[in-house]
């Protein structure tokens, strides 16, 4: 079997070097170029055609022809003058014929040396050329659809003079593009090459419309690859698996997340208001923190739940699908729905509010109001809120300020931190602002408008999963109800 193993390789080597002193080029290493899964080479349906061969370049160069054993010494005395493109070697194989026994390489120089008479190097370089006994000689090589970068790819197909959409997010094996309306008759060609391009993406999906929905999902529509909207996301050292179609999620909120956990401490407990499938809630568990979590979507909080047990963080992080502003009410003096009396008198405190929920959360800043009104809090405990918005304004202070007056019907007295997210669109901007809750907003008489604001639909979605408040209860009821104020915040 060796043998003719061994026979089967001298004869592929001698019809490749005959190609190649036929022609006088050689391609591009596969090995080195072909980035594409052996999985992506059987063909989908739906896939967009296209002829690969169009973007074939031949890249003309000089090389030298030298000893195998010589390769470190030259590359190094030559380091300047050799070719340097991304992902390319500057060693390639000599198939001519080899003589008087020696096995012979080619070191491949810089583009900018376009003569045999090496031309563009210094003369001592020349002179050490020669001296080696060095052979220049042409060398082509063919740069194929599988070098290419997506960018080139698409600015050779996609008509002249419109730009190319090659970024996108990732979720996991999906690659979420937003296209705009005159890249749409190319979408499933746009959706291949980035499907072919990227190892790690087997679906490509493109946005059909705004999030307008309650639940902040939208319609999307694959335009290449697998039919496979089930994925998982590593994030810090948490693990995420959801259905994309049927969730939020945002990818690129992951350094603002990561920027709001340096904030707090093992100690704090947090209410977070609208906790998608728990990419803030279930990272802050990892840290120590007792965190209550929350999302409105049933299809969050089953993926939420599923999240906890994933990431092993059962004890420190409690489930529930309910309206945010009922959740809230809820931690603070246990009301419960109807169904759930038995539970109620049991009260949660915390010490950071998160609401990322950016067209919206201002609006749910009125339940504060009164919130905290008849209760044993001190104004040293009550929370720190971290709330998202839009806005754009280029100096957003007075602004916000107003707006948060709006809602706790309480001026603040001094100015809330402000961090810049991300740019959304021309001149719109995501917003995290940051503020301690005024004790004059949070001991206030509760006003009608406070106690009787709920979210549309939100009594047809607002019940508590009995499992995940029982469990809370009974972690709630482990701890002493009152603390000394020097104690760390807990549930």
């Amino acid at each position: 079997q060796r043998r003719v193993h061994g026979g089967m390789l001298a004869v592929l080597s001698t019809v490749s070097c005959f190609l190649r002193r036929r022609f006088g080029f050689v391609r591009a290493s596969p090995l080195v170029h072909n980035r594409m899964k052996k999985s992506k080479e059987k063909e989908l349906p739906g896939a967009s055609h296209f002829d690969k061969s169009l973007l074939t370049e031949r890249l003309p160069l000089i090389a030298l022809r030298i000893e195998a054993k010589r390769c470190t010494e030259f590359m190094d005395r030559l380091k300047p003058y050799l070719l340097n493109k991304p992902r390319m070697k500057n060693i390639d194989d000599d198939d001519t014929q080899q003589t008087e026994g020696k096995h012979t390489k080619l070191l491949l120089l810089s583009e900018n040396i376009k003569s045999l008479a090496l031309e563009g190097l210094p003369a001592e370089l020349v002179e050490f050329v020669k001296s080696s006994g060095a052979v220049p000689v042409q060398k082509d090589l063919l740069l194929g659809y599988e070098y290419w970068s997506t960018d080139h790819v698409l600015k050779k197909l996609l008509p002249a003079g419109l730009e190319v959409p090659s970024s996108f997010e990732t979720i996991g094996h999906i690659a979420h593009l937003n296209l705009r309306d005159q890249f749409l008759p190319y979408k499933h060609l746009i959706g291949q090459v980035i499907y072919e391009k990227n190892p790690h993406i087997y679906t490509v999906v493109n946005k059909l419309n705004s999030i307008h929905t309650t639940f902040r999902t939208f319609e999307m529509e694959v335009i290449a690859g697998e039919q496979r909207l089930e994925t998982e996301v590593k994030e810090g050292h948490a693990t995420f698996r959801f259905n994309f179609a049927e969730v939020y999620w945002n990818s690129r909120l992951s350094t603002e997340r990561d920027r709001v956990l340096r904030r707090v401490k093992r100690t704090d407990v947090i209410c977070d208001m609208f906790c998608g499938v728990g990419p803030f809630a279930v990272r802050a568990a990892q840290v120590g923190c007792k965190t209550f979590a929350n999302d409105l979507n049933p299809k969050c909080y089953e993926a939420l739940v599923a999240n906890i047990k994933l990431n092993k963080v059962q004890k420190n992080l409690h489930a529930f699908n309910m309206d945010a502003r009922e959740f809230v009410r809820f931690l603070v003096h246990g009301d419960v729905v109807s169904k759930h009396a038995e539970l109620a008198g049991t009260k949660i405190r915390f010490n950071h509010v998160y609401m990322n929920l950016p067209a919206d959360a201002m609006e749910f800043l009125d339940v504060f109001h009164g919130l905290f009104h008849g209760t044993d809090w001190t104004a040293e405990e009550l929370p720190t809120i971290h709330c998202y918005c839009f806005s754009r304004q280029s100096e957003p202070m007075s602004e916000l300020k107003e707006r948060i007056k709006n809602q706790i019907q309480v001026e603040l007295t001094t100015d809330p931190e402000i961090a810049d997210v991300r740019d959304v669109a021309p001149n719109k901007t995501m917003l995290c602002v940051s503020f301690k809750l005024p004790a004059e907003a949070a001991f206030a008489q509760p006003s009608s408008r406070s106690t009787d604001t709920v979210m549309t639909n939100s009594e047809a979605d607002s019940s508590v999963n009995q499992a995940s408040v029982e469990s809370a209860i009974d972690d709630a009821a482990e701890r002493p109800s009152k603390r000394q104020k020097s104690e760390p915040s807990n549930a």
